[in-house]
């Protein structure tokens, strides 16, 4: 569900506990439906039981409440031991319709949203279940490699997001990843003509960029053995060079691995040029070594750690072996806000859990496309602000030199 009306994130008072219920009365809900509540309290108390699609009770270690109308922060509640139901005292008054927002995580690590308009009396215990939904959209595109997808409010950034995750096998006898170059650039689109056994696209590494001007190369770029970018520009590049300090490697095959050189982008492409990997491509940072963050501030890119929230595409690998090709769609007003690079970190280490991430290039150039289904994401080249609610409706590509594909093997 997507929403598209701007919230402001106000909220509830957390307590965290199970109760039980004794003397109850009626009370309005917004269904119209007669809603059970216990006798008065000196202070409004919501008693709220959560159950998944199956009306089967979700055993949750961590809930959060947001809602549009109340005065603190969101609600976050993490029982002591994992429980179905919480009971929430609210700080303020809240007899009126209010929009509430339930995130909760339960103990497989499952993730479920639901978006409510309530009625909840002052000063009285209000009770209510809930109905939660998957977080994600989950569709098996074939054996080994599914597509999720996650619209609307996510609680790291506490905004609407467009996410895009492919997620393929390493070991599959079907697939694999293929780094492509095209020296003449070229959109997502028009690849998936060119090449009828590649399955889906992402954007990859960074293409040429300036220095003043002048285009020179920002990154290291290897396929199939072959050298086709090996970068000598200097410091005074500043723009560009710093677009080294971290690769993703590939052998072609099933192996795949990340170099990590922060503060060295030329002892980095130095590096490069000695390796004999198949394929390389390189970037400006790793997001997540070890399944920890890394530290952003020690890549020389100076806004490595910014604010600003832009779309985003990611490589990722988990312990289990699975590639993730993440997109994060931006620049696009209460649909699609971006991520920061501290906001990315985060969101991957809380829905995704990868092992490695590395962040690739980004900003008008993040795109996904699958077979038969085409463009997937919102790319928003020719976009440089939060405006690209002029263009809802059409799709604009970005040519690239390079990308990461699926393909039959």
């Amino acid at each position: 569900m997507v929403f598209t009306q701007a919230m402001k994130y106000i909220a509830l008072l957390l307590l965290a506990a199970l109760v039980s219920c004794t003397e109850v009365i009626d009370s309005p809900d917004i269904d119209g439906e007669s809603q059970e509540s216990a006798a008065p309290e000196n202070d409004p108390v919501c008693v709220f039981d959560f159950i998944d699609e199956n009306d089967e009770p979700i055993e949750a270690v961590r809930v959060l409440i947001v809602s549009d109308v109340l005065e603190e922060s969101p609600v976050l509640v993490e029982p002591e031991e994992p429980a179905s139901q919480v009971k929430v005292e609210l700080k303020s008054e809240v007899n009126r319709i209010s929009t509430y927002h339930f995130f909760l995580t339960d103990v497989q690590g499952r993730e479920y949203r639901l978006v409510k308009d309530l009625y909840i009396p002052g000063n009285r215990r209000y009770e209510k279940t809930l109905a939660m939904a998957d977080l994600w959209k989950r569709r098996e595109i074939r054996d080994g490699l599914v597509w999720y997808t996650l619209e609307g409010l996510e609680r790291i950034t506490l905004q609407n997001q467009v996410v895009n995750v492919l997620e393929m096998d390493l070991d599959s006898e079907t697939m694999k990843l293929e780094f492509l170059y095209y020296p003449e650039r070229e959109v997502i689109s028009e690849v998936s003509k060119q090449n009828a056994d590649i399955i889906a696209l992402t954007n990859a590494s960074y293409g040429s960029g300036f220095s003043g001007s002048a285009p020179v190369d920002n990154t290291y770029i290897r396929v199939d053995g072959v050298n086709y970018k090996e970068i000598s520009i200097g410091p005074e590049d500043g723009g560009n060079w710093c677009k080294h300090e971290a690769a993703v490697w590939y052998d072609g095959d099933r192996e795949l691995g990340f170099i990590s050189m922060a503060g060295d982008p030329v002892g980095a492409i130095e590096f490069y040029k000695g390796t004999t990997y198949r394929n390389l491509f390189s970037s400006n940072q790793m997001l997540v070594e070890d399944s920890l963050k890394t530290d952003l501030s020690k890549y020389s890119r100076s806004y490595a750690a910014s604010t600003s929230q832009d779309p985003r595409t990611v490589l990722a690998v988990t312990k289990d072996r699975k590639l993730l090709l993440i997109t994060v769609d931006g620049r696009w007003k209460d649909k699609a806000e971006g991520m920061s690079y501290v906001q990315l970190q985060e969101f991957l280490l809380t829905y995704i859990k990868p092992w490695y991430a590395i962040n690739m290039d980004g900003g008008g150039s993040t795109g996904m496309l699958i077979k038969d289904k085409g463009v997937v994401n919102y790319p928003c080249n020719g976009v440089s602000d939060n405006t690209f609610a002029e263009y809802e409706g059409s799709i604009t590509e970005r040519p690239l030199i390079t990308y990461f594909a699926i393909r039959e093997r």
